[in-house]
């Protein structure tokens, strides 16, 4: 009942803004807690979502953030084209695992060294910020949506200083998801 209480919700929500879900895969092979990549295509763009790694809060968060519960539960997304699917798909299945396996806590600007598309690197970028942010049920639940945004290594390299990394992040929150 837990499990169809968060998830009912969230997918109705996917669902009315994307159209049904061509795609449903399992990233945690049956394992508890069940995790979900849920894909969804519009204007010629295909959407991946998790369903199920916010669930629960990412161990020691508290490490980290004095706010921590504002960072502790996250799902993840990201848009890209149809070709590069299962490649970036198995990446998505490593990033959910990160918090209970190799870092303690995945939160909003975190970059990561992650091939995507033509890249080598990425950023995670809280929903909140863009204009077009999902209205999503389970951020009532003080669960994020975190967008994966490829960034190139001239990027990843200005997300070191505050000042680059704060003109960056002001471009990349205008940009499309499919960037």
């Amino acid at each position: 009942e837990v499990w169809k209480a968060y998830h009912t919700p969230y997918f109705e929500d996917l669902y009315k803004i994307f159209g049904k879900a061509s795609n449903c895969y399992d990233l945690h092979k049956d394992q508890f807690p069940s995790r979900l990549l849920m894909t969804f295509e519009k204007d010629e763009v295909l959407y991946a979502f998790t369903i199920g790694v916010g669930m629960f809060a990412m161990p020691n968060a508290d490490s980290y953030y004095d706010d921590y519960e504002s960072y502790a539960r996250s799902e993840f997304a990201i848009a890209l084209s149809a070709d590069e699917q299962m490649e970036v798909f198995a990446r998505i299945a490593g990033l959910c695992e990160l918090p209970w396996k190799q870092m303690d806590c995945l939160a909003d600007q975190h970059t990561l060294d992650m091939q995507l598309h033509d890249t080598s690197y990425c950023i995670l970028l809280d929903d909140d910020h863009f204009a077009d942010a999902l209205a999503l049920s389970i951020k009532k639940q003080g669960v994020h949506l975190t967008w994966i945004h490829p960034i190139t290594q001239e990027e990843f390299k200005q997300t070191k200083d505050e000042q680059q990394k704060a003109v960056l992040l002001g471009k990349l929150i205008q940009e499309p998801h499919t960037r």
